[in-house]
């Protein structure tokens, strides 16, 4: 007999049919390949790119994180920690590149129009923030968790990589966003 924590192990019954209902009761697992990322471009990007072919483009994105920021004080005893503010995180979406380019000259116009480098100004962040979302889908493409960053755009389009190495490989791009906050959407009834 096992004791974990002050649970008796003895009494969980870990046989197959236990695990497969307990499963079943949870509606599954969630897969990491079955998501949906909605970009929705500023109007100064032309030609916009169609937002049904952007999340077909999407090879791969991060649900944003939560981070609690601390400090530590010593007042009386041992050190403790204190929460202070909240840490946003970047978001990275990884992106499949069509023949002509398309999602990538519509970030390229995005970042030229956040700062111009022809004349080195900076544009006003209400002029350059779009909302985006990114959801979980369960088995029949239902939504089930989301989250939609406010106020976002991008920082970095990453390098493109060109190889005589890889003849098969297909061709694809970073973009680095950030957004000042998220709200949690819940779909599953």
């Amino acid at each position: 007999m096992a004791i974990i924590l002050g649970i008796d192990t003895s009494a969980i019954d870990l046989a197959p049919d236990t695990f497969s209902a307990a499963y079943d009761g949870q509606d599954g697992f969630s897969h990491k390949n079955r998501f949906l990322m909605l970009i929705d471009f500023p109007n100064f990007i032309n030609p916009k790119p169609n937002p049904e072919i952007t999340n077909l483009m999407v090879e791969s994105a991060t649900m944003p994180g939560n981070r609690v920021l601390v400090k530590e004080y010593q007042f009386d005893g041992p050190q403790k920690k204190i929460p202070y503010s909240t840490a946003v995180e970047e978001l990275t979406v990884s992106f499949l590149l069509s023949g002509n380019y398309s999602i990538y000259v519509a970030f390229s116009q995005w970042l030229e129009a956040i700062i111009n480098m022809d004349i080195y100004s900076i544009a006003y962040k209400n002029d350059i923030t779009m909302d985006m979302e990114v959801y979980q889908l369960d088995k029949e493409n239902k939504k089930t968790l989301g989250k939609k960053m406010i106020s976002a755009f991008p920082i970095m389009l990453s390098p493109l990589e060109f190889s005589n190495t890889t003849p098969n490989d297909l061709q694809r791009v970073n973009v680095t966003f950030v957004f000042d906050r998220y709200d949690i959407i819940t779909h599953k009834a």
